[in-house]
C-alpha cells in the first residue's frame, strides 16, 4: 500500500509547518508502533498510576470527601509518572526524546509567553460570569498563596504531559503518515475528550465535560499544526487550568482546595441525563452544549491564531 505522506502541495499554507513538526517522527512512524506505545502510556497514566494515588485522595472505597490542598497537588504531581513513561516509550519505540515532540523550545517559549498572558486574563474573566457558578467559600489568601506557588510548576508539568502526549506524540505520530485532518486532528482530539468524560459526577456532566475537552484539543491540534510547536497549546493548556484549578475551583472536585474561589455548581442548569439523549429532545441538549463550548473556546482560539499570525 501506498504511503500518504505531509506534502507542502496539498496542506493548506497556515498548516505547513506541520510537516516540519512531523519530521521528527517519519523514521519510525509505523501505526503499531505508534498505537502500541500511545495505549502503554495511556494504561500506565490513567489506569494503572490512579489505582496506586486513588486510596490516597478518595479513600478506600473512592468516595471523595472534604478535599485537602494535598489532595490537588497529588494528582498534580500524577503527570509526571506519566511524563516519565512516555519518554520511555519513546526512546524505545522510536528512537527519540521528548524534546523532538514539542518542536523548536526557543520559538514554543516565545509564542507561549503572550498567548498564555492574554488566555488567562480572558478565562479569568470569564470564569467569573454569572450564571454558571454561585460563591460557595473564598480560601484565606496566604494559604492559598503558598500552595499556587508549590502548584504552579505542577500544573505546567501536567499540561504539558497532555500536550505532548496527544499533540506531540499522537498528532505528530499520524501526521508523519497522512495529511488527513480527520486522522492527525480530530482522532487525537476525540479521544482527549473521551478521557475526560470519567471528571464528571454524572452522565450529562460527563458528556458535557468531554464535548468541551474535544473542542479544546480541536483547537490545541490546530493551533500546533499553524505554530510547528507546542507552546501555543501548552500555554492555552496551562491558562485554561490554572483559572480552573486556582482561582475557581468546583466544590466537587479534590482540585477545590487548590482555588481560591469555591463554587458550588448550580444543578439546576443541567437537569438532564443518560436517557434524554435517546428522546427527540436530546438533539436540542447536544446543540446546546456543543454552542456552549464554542462560545467559551473561540475568543481563546482566534487570540492565539492572531497571536501566531503576527
Amino acid at each position: 500500500m501506498r504511503r500518504t505522506t505531509l506534502s507542502a502541495m496539498t496542506l493548506p499554507a497556515a498548516y505547513r509547518p506541520l510537516r516540519a513538526f512531523a519530521e521528527a517522527a517519519r523514521p519510525n512512524d509505523a501505526p503499531l508502533r505508534t498505537l502500541t506505545g500511545f495505549f502503554m502510556v495511556g494504561m500506565g497514566y490513567y489506569l494503572l498510576f490512579p489505582l496506586v494515588l486513588g486510596p490516597f485522595v478518595y479513600g478506600d472505597e473512592f468516595e471523595m470527601s472534604d478535599p485537602m490542598p494535598l489532595d490537588g497537588l497529588l494528582l498534580l504531581l500524577a503527570p509526571l509518572v506519566g511524563l516519565l513513561l512516555l519518554r520511555l516509550i519513546l526512546y524505545r519505540l522510536h528512537g527519540r526524546g521528548l524534546r523532538s515532540a514539542m518542536g523548536n523550545p526557543l520559538s514554543a517559549a516565545n509564542i507561549a509567553v503572550p498567548i498564555g498572558a492574554f488566555a488567562l486574563l480572558i478565562s479569568l474573566v470569564a470564569m467569573l460570569l454569572p450564571p454558571w457558578v454561585v460563591l460557595f467559600e473564598v480560601a484565606p489568601i496566604v494559604p492559598w498563596f503558598i500552595t499556587m506557588v508549590i502548584g504552579l510548576p505542577l500544573l505546567l508539568i501536567q499540561v504539558s504531559f497532555e500536550e505532548i502526549l496527544f499533540r506531540g506524540y499522537l498528532q505528530q505520530q499520524i501526521a508523519a503518515r497522512t495529511e488527513n485532518p480527520l486522522l492527525w486532528m480530530v482522532l487525537p482530539s476525540v479521544i482527549f475528550g473521551g478521557a475526560h468524560f470519567f471528571n464528571a459526577e454524572t452522565t450529562y456532566y460527563g458528556i458535557a465535560y468531554s464535548m468541551w475537552a474535544t473542542m479544546l484539543g480541536l483547537a490545541f491540534a490546530d493551533l500546533t499544526a499553524r505554530h510547528g510547536t507546542l507552546g501555543p497549546a501548552i500555554a492555552l493548556h496551562f491558562a485554561i487550568n490554572f483559572s480552573r484549578m486556582f482561582v475557581v475551583g468546583s466544590d466537587d472536585t479534590p482540585f477545590a482546595a487548590l482555588a481560591l474561589l469555591r463554587v458550588s455548581v448550580m444543578s439546576d442548569a443541567a437537569p438532564f441525563e443518560a436517557d434524554v439523549f435517546l428522546q427527540p429532545e436530546g438533539i436540542g441538549v447536544i446543540f446546546g452544549l456543543v454552542l456552549v463550548c464554542a462560545i467559551q473556546i473561540a475568543p481563546l482560539w482566534l487570540l492565539a491564531r492572531y497571536i501566531i499570525r503576527r
